[in-house]
C-alpha cells in the first residue's frame, strides 16, 4: 500500500494532500503508447504546397469546393466554399466536426469566375497519375492538435472533361454560384476559450452580447447563451457587421465580423489569455456543534513565479498553532527537481525527487518517508479511439517486496477515472466529476507521488470502491464558492467512513490569492 498511509490523518486535516491510502486497478491492457497532447482538437485544416504553374505565393479570388462524407457515407460537408489563404502553403480555413471517421471525396479549386481551374482527382481516373495521393482521403478526428490533411491538385486544361478526373459529366459546367443562397441566414460556430497560463479552457459556459449593425446601421443588440464548448449561431446575411461581446473570469473578450468575413460552418474563438493567480493560503475548519472551528493552515511561498515553499500549520490540544511541516522546493532548468520535507523540529523527514522523459513530463518519482524509500515509474498513453490520457504508475518499496500499480484516465484535461492494485490484491477505483472553473493547484507545479494535482478543473463528486484495505474517512461531496475570476474562494466537503459509508463530519476550506 502507498506509503503515506501514516500521514493520511495530517493530510485530511490540511485539506490539500492526497484523500485515500490505497489504488486500485481493473483492466490493466494499455492502449499504444503516444505522447500524449495537452487537448484535444475536432478541427481540421486542408492544404496544399504548391499550384501547378504558379509562383508559391498568395493567390487572389481562388476558392476551394469540398465535399466529406462520414463513415456511413452520408455528406456531412456538400460544396462548401472557402476561401484559399497562404501562409507558405495554400490552406483553408479550420473546420470543425464532431468526432468520427471522414473521407474527402470533392476537391476543387474555383476562381471568381466559378470557373473550375484544379482539382483533386479520385482513385482509378485517367487522371489518377497526375497526383500521388488521389481522393478519397481519410481522416479521423478528434486530433492530439488542429489536423492536417494535404492534398495534391491537378491543372483542368479547356479540353479535359470532368470524367477524366472521376467526376460526373457536366459537373466542372455546373458549380454552384453560392452555395446556400436564398437563404437569408448563414450557421457560424462560436466557442468562448480562455488560456489561463499555460492551460488553455476551452469548455465554459457564458452568455455574450451579440449587436449587429444593418446597411443603415441601425444597430441591434440580445443576449447569446454559450453552452460549454463549441455552439452553432444562426446570423443574418443581411448584417453588415457583428460584434460579440463577453465578460468572463474578470475580463472582458470582443470578436468583430464583417459581412465579407462571415464564413458558413467556420469556427470563430471568443477569448483571450490572462496569467494565473497563484494560491497563496488555505484555512482549513471543522464543523463542530454548528461552529465551524480553526483546525489548519497551509501557506504557499513562491518566488520568480514557482513555487518555492508550502509550510503546514497545525493545533496542538491547547488550540495554539505549530508549524508541523514544510516543504522546499528545488529546480533545475526551471523544472522541479526535488521537494525536501522538514518536521515541527526543523530536521528533515523526507523527500521526493523527480526525472523527466524527453518530452518533458515526469517518468520517474522517488519519495523517502518513515525511513521507506518508494520509487514509481510513469509512462504515459493516449487512445484516438477514445480520446483518453491514461498515466501508468508502477510503485515498489524498499522495506519489503511488495508492488502496486495504478491507472489515472483524463479526459479533456481532467481526471475521469483511476484504479490500482496492490501486490496482495487490494484494490481501489474512482470516478470524478469537475467543474468548469479554475483549479488553482493545476497552475503551481505542485507535484507529489500520485501527481493528484493535475485536472484542469474542480473536483465536485467522487464515486470510490474499495477492496481489502479501507480509509477511515473519505470526502464524497464538494460545494465551491468562486470568485469574479473563476477560482475557488470556499470549499465544503463531507466526509463519511470508508467502511460503513455512515457521514463522520464536514471541513471548510477557504483559499486566499
Amino acid at each position: 500500500m502507498k506509503p503515506t498511509i501514516l500521514k493520511l490523518t495530517l493530510f485530511l486535516f490540511l485539506g490539500n494532500l492526497l484523500l485515500s491510502s490505497c489504488r486500485k486497478a481493473d483492466d490493466l491492457v494499455k492502449p499504444v503508447p503516444q505522447t500524449p497532447p495537452p487537448v484535444l482538437s475536432r478541427s481540421f485544416q486542408l492544404t496544399i504546397d504548391s499550384i501547378p504553374g504558379e509562383r508559391v505565393a498568395p493567390i487572389n479570388n481562388l476558392f476551394a469546393l469540398v465535399n466529406v462524407v462520414n463513415e456511413k457515407n452520408d455528406t456531412v460537408l456538400h460544396n462548401r466554399k472557402l476561401p484559399i489563404s497562404f501562409n507558405g502553403k495554400f490552406k483553408t480555413q479550420e473546420l470543425e466536426l464532431p468526432a468520427g471517421n471522414y473521407r474527402i471525396t470533392k476537391f476543387w479549386l474555383i476562381n471568381e469566375d466559378n470557373k473550375v481551374r484544379f482539382v483533386t482527382p479520385i482513385a482509378n481516373s485517367a487522371k489518377v497519375n497526375t497526383v500521388s495521393r488521389p481522393l478519397p482521403i481519410s481522416f479521423v478526428l478528434p486530433q492530439p492538435v488542429v489536423f492536417i490533411v494535404p492534398l495534391e491538385i491537378a491543372k483542368v486544361e479547356a479540353t479535359d472533361t470532368p470524367e477524366s478526373f472521376g467526376y460526373p459529366a457536366g459537373s466542372f459546367n455546373q458549380v454552384p454560384n453560392d452555395p446556400g443562397e436564398g437563404n437569408t441566414f448563414s450557421k457560424i460556430k462560436l466557442r468562448l476559450a480562455i488560456q489561463v497560463g499555460e492551460i488553455r479552457y476551452d469548455s465554459i459556459p457564458g452568455t455574450a452580447l451579440y449587436t449587429t449593425w444593418d446597411e443603415n446601421q441601425q444597430v441591434n443588440g440580445k443576449y447569446v447563451p454559450l453552452a460549454a464548448g463549441t455552439n452553432e449561431i444562426t446570423i443574418s446575411r443581411l448584417v453588415t457587421k457583428h460584434h460579440f461581446r463577453i465578460t468572463k473570469w474578470g475580463s472582458v473578450y470582443e470578436l468583430t465580423l464583417l459581412k465579407n468575413e462571415v464564413q458558413e460552418g467556420a469556427v470563430y474563438t471568443l477569448g483571450g489569455s490572462k496569467q494565473p493567480k497563484m494560491l497563496k493560503a488555505e484555512l482549513t475548519y471543522k464543523l463542530v456543534a454548528g461552529n465551524y472551528v480553526a483546525e489548519s493552515k497551509t501557506n504557499f511561498a513562491y518566488k520568480s513565479g514557482k513555487l518555492a515553499g508550502i509550510e503546514y500549520y497545525l493545533k496542538r490540544a491547547d488550540n495554539s498553532p505549530y508549524l508541523a511541516m514544510k516543504d522546499q522546493f528545488q529546480y533545475n532548468n526551471e523544472r522541479l527537481e526535488r521537494i525536501d520535507r522538514f518536521d515541527e523540529k526543523n530536521q528533515q523527514s523526507g523527500s521526493t525527487s523527480f526525472s523527466y522523459n524527453a518530452a518533458g513530463k515526469i517518468n520517474g518519482i522517488v519519495e523517502q518517508a518513515n525511513g521507506v524509500r518508494t520509487t514509481a515509474t510513469v509512462d504515459y498513453f493516449y487512445s484516438a479511439e477514445t480520446g483518453l490520457n491514461e498515466v501508468s504508475f508502477n510503485y515498489s518499496y524498499s522495506h519489503n517486496n511488495s508492488s502496486m500499480r495504478y491507472y489515472q484516465r483524463y479526459y479533456q484535461g481532467n481526471l475521469l477515472s483511476d484504479n490500482s492494485i496492490a501486490r496482495n490484491n487490494d484494490t481501489e477505483t474512482g470516478l470524478y466529476d469537475h467543474d468548469n472553473q479554475i483549479n488553482p493547484y493545476a497552475h503551481m507545479g505542485w507535484h507529489n507521488l500520485f501527481l493528484s494535482n493535475q485536472s484542469k478543473n474542480n473536483l465536485v463528486r467522487q464515486y470510490k470502491t474499495y477492496y481489502g484495505s479501507y480509509p477511515v474517512a473519505v470526502p464524497y461531496e464538494f460545494i465551491y464558492k468562486y470568485d469574479s475570476e473563476g477560482y475557488p474562494i470556499e470549499l465544503i466537503r463531507h466526509y463519511r467512513s470508508g467502511v460503513t459509508n455512515q457521514f463522520l463530519y464536514t471541513t471548510k476550506t477557504v483559499f486566499s490569492y
